[in-house]
């Protein structure tokens, strides 16, 4: 009896410490998130079907801003934990937090490259919001740009790795905000404004060839969606609404763009898909609810995005041809940023997936 009693209780030590705190297996989730849920702004993950909901941060600061490294192995994050907003990093199930900026001025919005060596982000070390570029371990972190007249803000790699798109913004008069979309090397050579106009051009996104460009451009009264080509020529217009139109993303093949509008009630945003040439407009979500924040599934058959809903945002997901719209959480705080990971490791009925 004896033996039979120490070995259940080695099974049972066992089990515990496959499950982990909570009897929550530690292999990481697909959907990554910020939530408030336990009283502060934590970073989470999820199974594809919503079940599993793990806190990663565990701390009584903020942790914000997570972003899938390329290959679903890490995380990149912004925390206040030190007493300032830092960019730290963590392996995808929450372990082996490190702190990669230490500046006494925020540090903030990382981004990974494609190859997942290196990190773009924004600084305000020097006063002014600046791109920075470092090593993924925080080592060899470099000015990439230098304007005290100007905020740089919204890093985005180009598909191959060697540029980086971001925004470069201005206010004259006092009150009339001046945008363009920039584009410089990954070492901060060969810098060029793509738009080049006097309007407030935001939002940048290259396509998955790296061919385009997609960005919301203020014109007049209108908010709408425009591409252009990396080098700055052919510029096209994919929407037109008096309404806003907002927030473009490519499908992972690039065939589509899924997009946030105020269209349907010129209120509340909903979430529209279009063709890449701007052709087959058509909604995604039709309710009277604020719908924002989509995201492809790397696999481009789903869109996971966020709805205002019961006083709070919850994570919702829809196939991307609007069909099957599903809740995923169901909580009193807020959830921000769902984004999927680059490698889904659960089915949709969270059945686990081979890695």
């Amino acid at each position: 009896m004896k033996q039979a009693s120490t070995l259940f209780l080695f099974l049972m030590a066992a089990l515990a410490a496959i499950l982990g705190p909570g009897g929550c297996s530690p292999v990481p989730g697909d959907l990554l998130f910020v939530s408030n849920m336990d009283g502060r702004n934590q970073v989470y993950v999820m199974n594809a079907d919503g079940s599993r909901q793990t806190n990663l941060s565990k701390n009584e600061f903020e942790d914000l801003e997570a972003t899938w490294s390329p290959d679903g192995a890490r995380i990149a994050f912004v925390s206040n934990r030190d007493g300032n907003l830092e960019i730290y990093t963590m392996n995808a199930d929450g372990s082996d937090q490190k702190r990669l900026t230490s500046t006494p001025m925020a540090d903030h919005s990382p981004q990974w490259s494609p190859d997942g060596r290196r990190i773009a982000f924004v600084s305000l070390r020097d006063r002014n919001p600046e791109i920075y570029v470092m090593s993924a371990d925080g080592s060899n972190q470099l000015r990439l740009t230098s304007n005290e007249t100007a905020a740089d803000q919204h890093p985005r790699w180009s598909p191959d790795g060697t540029r980086i798109a971001f925004e470069s913004s201005v206010v004259e008069g006092g009150e009339n905000q001046i945008g363009n979309i920039m584009v410089a090397n990954a070492d901060g050579t060969g810098l060029a404004n793509v738009t080049n106009n006097k309007n407030n051009n935001y939002a940048a996104e290259w396509s998955p060839d790296g061919a385009w460009i997609a960005f919301n451009s203020a014109r007049g009264r209108n908010l709408d969606i425009y591409k252009i080509r990396a080098d700055g020529s052919e510029e096209i217009r994919l929407t037109d609404h008096p309404d806003y139109d907002s927030l473009p993303r490519w499908s992972p093949d690039g065939s589509r763009i899924v997009f946030t509008t105020t269209r349907v009630n010129s209120v509340r945003q909903q979430i529209w898909v279009m063709n890449a040439d701007g052709s087959g407009q058509r909604p995604l979500t039709r309710d009277e609810m604020e719908n924002s924040d989509p995201a492809w599934w790397p696999d481009g058959s789903r869109i996971t995005f966020l709805k205002f809903i019961e006083g709070n945002n919850e994570i919702y997901v829809v196939n991307a041809d609007g069909s099957g719209e599903t809740r995923q959480t169901r909580n009193s705080g807020f959830e921000f940023r769902p984004s999927p990971s680059p490698v889904l490791r659960t089915g949709p009925n969270g059945s686990q997936k081979p890695l």
